[in-house]
């Protein structure tokens, strides 16, 4: 599995539920440290823990995050990359929130350039 195709999926399995916490685990193994920080914070930002209908994936994150602490330490670490800056300063996540493809495409391309 390509690296963007890896991103998108780890993304939406703890989104929807469709990966188990070993699957996520596995997918997380391969991504770098900036792209787990931008994997999270999609989903943080995207579902709110303030949200009622976020529970779901709210519960799935912190699941994860119990079972797997280091990719949580991961994000942490790739929180502080200068990609960060460029994205805050170029982009606003919130129009990506009905279009993952296209934020995995942008992340991955920067991230591989």
């Amino acid at each position: 599995m390509n690296l963007r195709d890896c991103f998108a999926d780890f993304i939406k399995g703890i989104e929807d539920g469709t990966r188990t916490h070993e699957q996520a685990a596995k997918l997380a193994e391969q991504l770098d440290p900036v792209l787990m920080y931008f994997a999270m914070r999609y989903l943080r930002e995207k579902h709110p823990a303030s949200e009622p209908r976020s529970a779901g994936v709210v519960t799935r994150m912190i699941e994860f995050t119990s079972t797997h602490p280091q990719y949580a330490k991961k994000a942490k670490q790739g929180e502080s990359d200068a990609m960060r800056e460029w994205f805050d300063d170029t982009f606003n996540l919130r129009e990506y929130f009905g279009n993952l493809d296209g934020y995995a495409d942008l992340i991955v391309e920067k991230f591989d350039s």
